[in-house]
């Protein structure tokens, strides 16, 4: 499942977004900057966040996902004081198992 939404940052840590689902995966861009989209799975560690570049990964950006909301920090790339965020949230699928030959994605590991 899918849910999109668009914010206007307010700078403060711990700043709770409310979702129609339970994201296991979020994408966020700040409309007023050139700072390029981020993005944090259930699987990332801590609250690191990542963007989709060769750079490091960061801490106080997308710090949670859980159910039906995500939590963010401060950080500027992802909830600046009065610029406009959009996201895009993506929750898993089930591991059930289909035999028409397509297949639904698992949370996890694959090897």
């Amino acid at each position: 499942m899918i849910d999109v939404g668009v914010f206007t940052g307010n700078g403060q840590d711990n700043t709770t977004i409310t979702t129609d689902i339970s994201p296991h995966m979020l994408f966020i861009k700040n409309a007023q900057t050139a700072i390029g989209s981020m993005f944090s799975t259930i699987t990332s560690n801590g609250d690191f966040s990542h963007f989709w570049r060769a750079t490091a990964s960061i801490t106080n950006a997308i710090q949670s996902l859980g159910t039906n909301m995500f939590q963010l920090g401060s950080y500027s790339a992802v909830n600046a004081s009065g610029n406009t965020m959009y996201w895009a949230a993506f929750e898993g699928t089930s591991s059930t198992k289909k035999t028409t030959g397509s297949f639904l994605l698992a949370n996890g590991s694959y090897i």
